[in-house]
């Protein structure tokens, strides 16, 4: 797929991989229980698949420079044939595991069948499709490579399928690092997602370059767009290995010591948030002093708790279609407290939903303005 200088891209890509084998077999012999056996097995399963594919691909270059661009013989053909359906199995089902392994890992508790898994099936089809296509195709250069590209419906129908699925993985592989990103509170976890989360960030643009790359090839005709697009792609791979790799082997202490400050400034976030909360708090209590338990230490908690419940009371007395949004509340909020109103009851009508889905994040935004309008009072 990739001659000179990509080969070199893809050897390396191909090295690093066998580096993760290395860390696996340090982690298990470090620390059992941070990597389930399942998702260890599912990895290693990746890892072959992706070695797999790179050993394939440059192959298929090194065979290429042998006949040095010249029309290609039959042997030369059906052993592109047989190399380029190698890396579409690899490299589809590769992106498929690795999926199926970040969910093992981070959010299913049974790991369930590859079987029953709705991707594996899309996943043969694609593959089955993709193979069907390779035939029809035969000699044909791929698009990826700085060979001249044919290009047609079958040609252009590859291209599209197979990098179009490699696009819906990673985009799925993005959403569970995001995921347990927003879940996971220790550091060093996290300095490993936001690597992970990097990486394939880069494989999603690289795979897109592609996509977007064809039609200005189809458009305009021209290979020096193909070309250098198609080199961006290839390093985009090169640097998704790298930084996957370096999420799993480099130390905890490096991301501890790394992101200290950002975890200096979260706890100071931290502290300021709930400064606020208190102080929205006091001013909600005031308003409706029977949503606050008496005799009782006031807990982070019972802060949310109150507050939800004083909205529920303030906001009932007034008919609302539209979602509150934190500053027509803090302007309310304002309002009454220059009445000196004090609720004893709820009223007939049921409080519409505040506008921020988050309702700790709706909180802090009204206690700043609310702040803000009573020293500009």
């Amino acid at each position: 797929m990739v001659e000179t200088p990509l080969a070199l891209l893809v050897i390396v890509g191909g090295a690093l991989l066998f580096g993760v084998f290395f860390f696996f077999a340090y982690k298990i012999h470090q620390d059992r229980t941070r990597i389930s056996v399942p998702a260890l097995r599912m990895l290693l399963a990746v890892v072959l698949c992706f070695v797999i594919w790179a050993i394939s691909v440059t192959i298929l270059s090194l065979h290429f420079l042998q006949y040095n661009g010249a029309v290609a013989s039959t042997q030369y053909e059906a052993l592109q044939l047989s190399q380029r359906i190698i890396a579409a199995i690899s490299a589809q089902y590769g992106a498929f595991l690795y999926y199926v392994a970040m969910k093992r890992m981070f959010k299913e508790k049974h790991p369930q069948s590859l079987m029953r898994y709705k991707g594996f099936w899309v996943t043969t089809l694609v593959v089955a499709m993709l193979i069907a296509l390779d035939i029809r195709l035969k000699g044909y250069a791929p698009f990826d490579s700085s060979k001249p590209y044919t290009s047609d419906l079958f040609s252009n129908a590859e291209v599209i399928l197979s990098y179009a699925h490699l696009l819906f993985w990673a985009a799925l592989i993005i959403k569970v690092y995001l995921d347990v990103l927003k879940r996971n509170t220790q550091l060093a976890d996290q300095g490993r997602f936001v690597l992970c989360l990097v990486a394939f960030s880069l494989a999603f643009l690289g795979l897109l370059l592609v996509e977007v790359n064809l039609l200005l090839y189809v458009i305009f005709k021209n290979d020096d767009y193909r070309i250098f697009l198609n080199l961006l792609y290839h390093i985009s791979l090169v640097v998704l290995v790298l930084f996957v790799v370096l999420s799993y082997i480099v130390p905890d202490t490096f991301f501890i010591r790394i992101l200290s400050p950002l975890a200096a400034y979260k706890t100071l976030r931290q502290r300021r948030q709930q400064a606020l909360l208190r102080s929205l708090h006091q001013t909600m209590v005031e308003i409706v002093p029977s949503v606050q338990l008496p005799c009782e230490p006031v807990h982070d908690l019972r802060i949310l708790i109150e507050i939800s419940d004083a909205r529920q009371v303030i906001w009932s007395l007034q008919q609302r279609l539209k979602p509150i949004k934190p500053q027509d509340e803090a302007k309310y909020l304002l309002q009454l407290m220059r009445k000196n109103t004090i609720l004893e009851a709820p009223g007939e009508y049921s409080p519409a939903p505040t506008s921020v889905k988050n309702i700790v994040k709706h909180n802090v935004i009204v206690a700043k303005r609310l702040q803000r309008l009573q020293k500009a009072m």
